[in-house]
């Protein structure tokens, strides 16, 4: 009797863990399906810059030197830095581990000591940089290679980035492709020849004396430099600019110096003498530009008939809290914005455009935003999911855009296939050849979509 509750019990539990692989595996197929299929899809809309990407070393040297005259010219707050980093992995030494150990201690802090030897340069608003700037003094002939970043990939349904097309999301399981991205600057990596001109023309070259006494005083004592060699390689120039104002945000000119050092050890490890060391030094020498301006906290809003919303502004500006903010809306029978940014719709539907202004050093800034007065759209369900055609034959679909007082519910229609079945702007889907297709429906407010799976025999 025992035995046959333990067959029993067995066999409940197989039932129940098939039962479960199936729940889950159907779960799955659906989810990745209404992933696949449903939902609020926005079109992807890629904004070209005010200035096409660099393609080549010659365009890329010119947007450089565009980018850096615009900035003397315009005159934005400048911030320099001399940034130091030991690449304690290149150490070598012609001595034993100890000695080896010994400089790797000498050198622990020798990024900041190195670091706090040059002074940074800060500049405000309108005030002279050239004589602060380290301006580019290089030909495309000087130039071995060049890089432009600014294109990526994205999924559609989580946000998810690569820098590779992919055709589905580890992430959240989405079966829908990545679309095209632009971030809002060009990064442009300019590998520079490391010749006499650029070396004492751009890079700061140091002087075999000038980096003894750098290193000596970064050794802070515990050793001294005898005697010390320089070459220099890996010389890149990286600049970034913004896509849509040409703006220079940030300039670095950086070198890979090699040590070849003879370095003799005092105190507790003089016992160890002189013993020949190389090592790397990365050296950076960056300048960072930040340009006034005004910056809302939306710049595309949606508020109901009758309703109400603030939009916020942040001013860039030496004394942000000093100048005023002027606002405005386009068309104030819709919406009438106040002083601080709040703003009211009245009874009619429509588009209007706040803007925020404010004067500084003699300029006017502005930015803008897009107000949508408008019950909007939260979902759309096609009536039929399914429907089978013979070749010639037609059917309408219907779909319903929800809630009922949605300002704007009309919707476009689409066939993922054309060849096997096509559909008008009115959803009347026509049967061409035998196979199955989806055809979907994408409401004009809110994108969302809604499909039906078409078989043709």
């Amino acid at each position: 009797m025992s035995k046959k509750n333990d067959k029993e019990k067995l066999f409940m539990i197989f039932i129940m863990v098939a039962l479960v692989v199936i729940f889950v595996g159907l779960f799955a197929y659906g989810l990745s399906s209404v992933l696949a299929m449903e939902g609020a899809y926005p079109p992807n809309v890629l904004e070209e810059g005010l200035t096409p990407a660099p393609t080549d070393k010659v365009s890329a040297l010119d947007f450089l030197n565009k980018s850096v005259e615009n900035a003397v010219a315009s005159k934005p707050k400048l911030d320099t830095a001399d940034n130091f980093e030991v690449n304690t992995d290149s150490l070598e030494t012609s001595g034993s581990d100890q000695f080896k150990n010994a400089v790797v201690y000498a050198i622990d802090d020798f990024d900041s000591q190195l670091d706090s030897n040059f002074e940074s340069v800060s500049t405000d608003f309108g005030e002279e940089i050239a004589d602060k700037l380290n301006i580019p003094s290089i030909t495309a002939n000087d130039i071995i290679d060049f890089t432009c970043e600014y294109i990526y990939y994205q999924c559609p349904s989580c946000g998810e980035e690569n820098a590779e097309a992919l055709s589905e999301c580890e992430l959240c399981g989405s079966i829908n492709p990545y679309n095209k991205k632009y971030r809002d600057e060009y990064t442009v990596t300019l590998t520079v020849d490391a010749n006499e001109k650029t070396l004492n023309g751009n890079f700061n070259r140091r002087t075999n004396n000038e980096a003894k006494a750098l290193c000596g005083d970064a050794l802070n004592g515990a050793a001294n430099i005898n005697a010390l060699d320089i070459s220099y390689d890996e010389l890149k120039i990286v600049y970034r600019v913004r896509r849509m104002t040409n703006q220079l945000t940030y300039l670095d000119y950086s070198k890979k110096m090699n040590i070849n050092a003879d370095v003799e050890f005092l105190g507790k490890y003089d016992s160890l003498g002189s013993i020949n060391t190389t090592f790397e030094i990365n050296e950076n020498n960056s300048y960072s530009f930040t340009w006034a301006g005004i910056s809302l906290s939306a710049h595309e809003m949606t508020v109901e008939p009758k309703g109400t919303n603030n939009l916020l502004a942040t001013l860039t500006c030496t004394d942000p809290k000093t100048p005023v903010v002027t606002w405005s809306s386009s068309d104030e029978n819709i919406l009438t914005v106040d002083g601080e940014g709040y703003f009211k719709a009245g009874k009619e539907a429509g588009e209007v455009t706040v803007t925020a202004s404010f004067e500084f050093n003699g300029q006017t800034y502005t930015d803008e935003c897009l107000v949508k007065v408008k019950y909007s759209v939260e979902s759309s369900k096609m009536k039929d999911k399914n429907i089978t055609l013979g070749v010639g034959e037609t059917q309408s679909l219907k779909v319903t855009v929800l809630p009922d007082n949605a300002t704007i519910k009309t919707v476009k229609w689409y066939s993922e296939n054309e060849k096997i079945a096509t559909v008008n702007e009115t959803g009347v889907v026509t049967a061409v050849s035998a196979g199955k297709v989806t055809v979907y429906s994408l409401t004009d407010d809110g994108y969302y979509k809604s499909s039906c799976e078409v078989t043709v025999k």
